[in-house]
Formats: C-alpha cells, structure tokens, sequence
C-alpha cells in the first residue's frame, strides 16, 4: 500500500528537470558556517542549558519544582 503525503505539482509548473534547476539555484551559494545567524534561524543557546529548569521531562521549558504539568508536553 503506498501513501502519498505529499501533492504533486499543479498543472502547468514545468518539468521535472525545470523545477530541481530552480529549487537548486535558490539555494543560498555562501557556505552556512560563513552566514549570519539571523539567516538561517539558529539560536545561540539551548534550552537545556539553562540553570533551574525542570528535568522531569527533557523539553520541558518551566522552573524546576513547578506545581503545574510540564510543557509542552502537557
């Protein structure tokens, strides 16, 4: 049985070699160790590293000894 997830693309978009060619020059050319941060959407800390956070559960964001559930997990 195979699923399909994803749609294909809409009448008229072009071929297949067509779309591969604009989806690759769209790619940005500067390697990303030489980009900006702001560019790509890093963070530069973890929430994991912040000191007093709940380790009930490993993504939860509240203080350690919070009366309430952990989120997001909830």
């Amino acid at each position: 049985m195979a699923f399909n997830y994803i749609p294909g693309a809409p009448e008229g978009s072009g071929s297949r070699e067509h779309r591969d060619f604009a989806r690759a020059k769209a790619e940005p050319l500067t390697p990303r160790s030489e980009q900006p941060r702001a560019a790509y959407g890093s963070l530069e800390m973890s929430l994991q590293m912040l000191q007093g956070r709940c380790e009930k559960e490993r993504k939860c964001i509240k203080q350690d000894g919070h009366a309430d559930t952990c989120w997001p997990r909830g």
